[in-house]
């Protein structure tokens, strides 16, 4: 879904900007005059009447519904008419100079526990970084080459701080669920999602751009990795010394971002090097090496499925 947006408009021949309806906050700077849209919640807007320019921002669905868990195309095309309604203009040839878009999840345990478990894959060049009064419910990673943000953090914690609407109320939730949002911001989403050429915000109607959204968010995603963690042996059987040894190279592994089956490939190939087993010896060792790793069991707070089957349900191009 689309959040938070920053909008550039530049005034046409005929093209007259409404103030009547906007609030004066009394600020002015190089950039303009500042006015709130208010509705459920304000957005910004900016008027510079030398160059006959307007900068709207703020997030679309807290503005129109007054929440971001939920968010349809309907109501995204409701928001942006609303606030043109209120302008007197048609905003939709707006420019897109910055942009939010994500994905709500449903998850099995706390928020908080899948933030904590997720970092960098080891090569990426992002920034992590965490305010400790969000106590670890927030997170997030900063590429400041390509300007962009990776955001995790808990749903209704910060619906809870943002807004008066109790997530109970909202169609579709289930209160007794956890929800984390996945979210990437564009800074500069025209060199992040369209070559440095102009994104128009009549283009994020079109099922192919919201397409190109999706498959970025999962590409970003990609740059974290969701911790793979072994759980403890459940009995003293379990607890073999070779057992043990092989534990350690998989919590090892893990931890340095490779999958299980890499491991044990890892663990074959070492295998087959040793010249003084024969064939019947390296079969006899596999079995044993499979018998110890089919009782492994391990928790992986890895999101990539649940983010596909999210976008997949909550297809943001439905009307």
């Amino acid at each position: 879904m689309i959040d938070f947006i920053r909008l550039r408009k530049e005034l046409q021949d005929g093209e007259i900007l409404c103030l009547d309806n906007l609030i004066d906050i009394e600020k002015y700077d190089f950039r303009g005059k500042y006015y709130y849209i208010e509705n459920f919640t304000r957005m910004l807007l900016i008027y510079n009447a030398d160059n006959a320019v307007i900068e709207i921002s703020g997030s679309l669905p807290y503005y129109i519904q007054g929440h971001n868990i939920t968010f349809s195309m309907d109501k995204f095309i409701e928001a942006v008419n609303n606030i043109g309604e209120k302008l007197h203009l048609d905003i939709w040839d707006s420019s897109v100079i910055e942009l939010e878009f994500g994905v709500i999840l449903e998850v099995e345990r706390s928020p908080k526990t899948y933030i904590m478990n997720h970092s960098s894959r080891k090569g990426e060049i992002l920034e992590e970084d965490s305010k400790q009064r969000d106590k670890g419910k927030f997170k997030w990673w900063t590429d400041s080459k390509s300007k962009i943000v990776i955001k995790m953090y808990d749903a209704a914690s910060n619906l809870k701080k943002k807004s008066k609407i109790n997530i109970k109320n909202i169609t579709g939730i289930n209160p007794e669920s956890n929800y984390l949002k996945v979210e990437i911001h564009y800074n500069k989403p025209h060199i992040a999602l369209n070559n440095g050429r102009d994104i128009k915000l009549s283009y994020l109607l079109l099922p192919s751009w919201i397409d190109r959204l999706k498959e970025d968010l999962l590409l970003q995603y990609g740059r974290l990795i969701g911790v793979t963690n072994l759980s403890p042996p459940t009995n003293k059987k379990e607890a073999t010394t070779t057992s043990w040894a092989i534990r350690m190279v998989y919590k090892t592994g893990l931890a340095n971002g490779k999958s299980l089956n890499s491991i044990k490939f890892e663990f074959y190939e070492e295998l087959r090097e040793y010249d003084v087993l024969n064939i019947n010896d390296r079969k006899s060792r596999q079995a044993q090496f499979r018998n110890i790793y089919k009782k492994m069991r391990y928790e992986s707070y890895d999101l990539t499925e649940k983010i596909i089957q999210a976008l997949n349900k909550n297809d943001f191009t439905k009307h």
